[in-house]
């Protein structure tokens, strides 16, 4: 998560980005650039990699349509199969997570995202207001306790706890830790 963290730091200080466009271009442009930012951060010699919309084949929808794909997913080198996918999302203001909490919702406690995986993340790109307040409202939301984590306490990096028990996570993990990740965005046009 630390690569992670570096990855969104070097996004908003150094890299040229318009924070004003509508919120599905600046998520994808965002995605696409902090997973440049991201590997920058890596070493060279990690046990895994990060991938930019890996397919998780796991939870495919009968008669041939396209898996789901997270944003990103950082992917072990000796099992392929086992991911930590990260959904990312842009939060208008720091109410507005009813998006985020249906991913939470949808794909990761439904195991199409972490089918073999005990955790995953959540990244919520907020343009206005606290990211307390956001931590408040997916608390409300999603209706659990999200604990800071000690280690990334720094970044306010919280995580919640979950039981999956859908029909679809046959045969997959259980417990399921979601990792909450908000970056306040700049305010300006762009970033310098």
């Amino acid at each position: 998560m630390r690569y992670v963290w570096t990855g969104t730091e070097n996004l908003t200080t150094t890299l040229q980005i318009d924070f004003t466009q509508d919120m599905e271009h600046l998520e994808r442009g965002l995605n696409q650039v902090l997973a440049h930012c991201i590997r920058d951060a890596m070493k060279d010699q990690t046990p895994f990699f990060l991938e930019h919309h890996p397919f998780e084949d796991h939870g495919r929808d009968p008669g041939g349509g396209q898996p789901k794909a997270p944003d990103l997913a950082f992917i072990l080198r000796a099992n392929l199969r086992a991911s930590f996918p990260i959904e990312a999302k842009v939060l208008d203001t720091d109410g507005a997570v009813a998006d985020y909490v249906k991913e939470i919702n949808d794909n990761f406690l439904e195991c199409r995202y972490a089918p073999f995986s005990s955790h995953g993340a959540m990244l919520g790109y907020l343009r206005k207001g606290t990211v307390d307040n956001v931590i408040q409202s997916v608390q409300k939301s999603i209706g659990c306790t999200l604990v800071l984590l000690e280690a990334l306490e720094q970044w306010k990096h919280h995580t919640s706890k979950h039981q999956r028990v859908s029909a679809n996570c046959n045969g997959c993990p259980t417990d399921f830790t979601c990792h909450h990740m908000i970056l306040l965005l700049p305010t300006g046009p762009a970033a310098a």
